[in-house]
């Protein structure tokens, strides 16, 4: 049997009504030259029941079921993150990129010796089958004129649903990809030329469905702007400023398979029972794979500078916060939008003083109640669960039913984590 030369992704969500077409085309045209792998995400309709059925029609047909919306960019990465293809790709779920049109671009990608090949719908030579409405075509434009002005890439058309690139380069930026929207292929495209990859834009036969299109305009638009600033910001200095966070963080990829957690106030095997629970605490996230990092600072001094270290640095190393009531708070609430929890004695051993200060500035901050030991276990699990539906981790989730199960490790951290699906 011949190995595929390439993996084709088609991102979908709720794609019932017009996916099963696109799919047999891909699937007849291309044969066992490529696996075609559809990622459902976030699906409450059909979709995955009319994939399921065309499975047992064509053996180059694979599936990948995320319950959670992670978006274009996370369904595009999780495609991505498995399979030894030397090509990777990626088309619509509508159909507006023929197979025929598709296979031109690996054509293209192969005589000009190029790391990647996009689509282009304003290039000389692009046909536009449908032309799209006016409001369309002045957002799209507008939108690569921002493109142009913020990364300095020249594509006339970074948004075209179709692209092919070699693996090789992939892999190079694959660990930096965080966007979840439809800037996603900026974000990709930015890597790529910041890695010193050579993609270039060719141009192609569209058959736009706008008239079947889920995608409102206005909010998108909107979306995806705030996404490319954000990008645009985030290897300088700007990102050191507290509360950069903030800008866009909706429109990262929310997928993690573990959390990292930081722990203020409290030692391990402290004296106080509240540190003992604190540290029972931790022993059971560790036992459940997640990584805690331990921070104790006793002076007004010390304080000072890990809350500025946190400030500057800390926020996108971690993905929630626990701080150990004492004497003197930390107020890291006020410098973080990370889920966070604070634990306190029953009753308060940090005084009536400090009690008021934490009453005042940790008001929406969840309390847990130190105690017996005993009841830790159950307490880590909720807090788990708790940061799980949080809005920052809507799509997170520890295993995937579906053909495939599927793993990534934590964005902040920069590394990549390749798992065989």
């Amino acid at each position: 049997m011949t190995e595929p030369e390439i993996r084709i992704v088609v991102p979908a969500s709720n794609e019932e009504a017009r996916i099963s077409s696109t799919i047999r085309e891909y699937c007849e045209h291309f044969g066992e030259r490529a696996r075609i792998v559809v990622v459902a995400n976030g699906c409450d309709d059909g979709t995955e029941r009319v994939v399921g059925a065309l499975q047992g029609r064509y053996s180059n047909l694979a599936l990948i079921s995320i319950t959670g919306r992670i978006g274009k960019g996370g369904a595009v990465r999780a495609g991505f993150s498995s399979g030894v293809e030397p090509l990777l790709g990626f088309t619509d779920a509508d159909g507006s990129t023929n197979p025929r049109e598709f296979d031109r671009l690996i054509t293209s990608l192969r005589e000009f010796e190029a790391d990647g090949v996009i689509g282009s719908r304003w290039m000389r030579g692009a046909v536009m089958q449908r032309p799209q409405p006016l409001v369309r075509r002045i957002a799209s434009r507008v939108f690569n004129g921002v493109v142009r002005l913020l990364f300095g890439l020249r594509y006339r058309d970074t948004q075209c649903g179709a692209k092919v690139f070699r693996r090789a380069a992939i892999d190079k930026v694959f660990s930096r990809l965080e966007i979840s929207n439809f800037a996603f292929d900026v974000d990709l495209l930015y890597q790529l030329s910041r890695a010193g990859c050579t993609v270039i834009e060719s141009p192609i036969a569209w058959a736009e469905t706008f008239t079947a299109s889920k995608v409102r305009l206005l909010a998108a638009s909107y979306a995806m702007l705030v996404a490319v600033v954000r990008l645009r910001l985030r290897d300088t200095l700007a990102s050191r400023i507290p509360f950069f966070e903030y800008l866009g963080r909706r429109s990262l990829i929310p997928v993690r398979d573990s959390f990292r957690l930081l722990i203020f106030g409290a030692e391990r095997e402290g004296p106080r029972a509240v540190d003992k629970y604190v540290d029972e605490l931790a022993l059971r996230w560790q036992a459940s794979g997640h990584d805690v990092q331990w921070i104790r600072a006793g002076t007004i001094s010390t304080r000072a500078r890990v809350s500025l270290w946190y400030a500057l640095f800390g926020r996108r190393e971690y993905d929630a916060i626990v701080e150990v009531a004492s004497p003197l708070p930390y107020f890291l609430p006020a410098l973080s939008v990370k889920p966070k929890y604070l634990v306190v004695n029953d009753p308060w051993d940090a005084g009536a003083r400090s009690a008021a200060i934490y009453d005042r500035f940790y008001g929406n901050v969840p309390r847990v109640e130190g105690g017996d030991t005993s009841s830790a276990a159950a307490q880590a699990q909720a807090i788990v669960d708790d940061v799980k539906s949080s809005g920052m981790y809507l799509a997170l989730f520890d295993r995937l039913d579906g053909n495939w199960s599927i793993n990534f490790t934590d964005l902040a951290s920069r590394t990549a984590k390749r798992q065989q699906l």
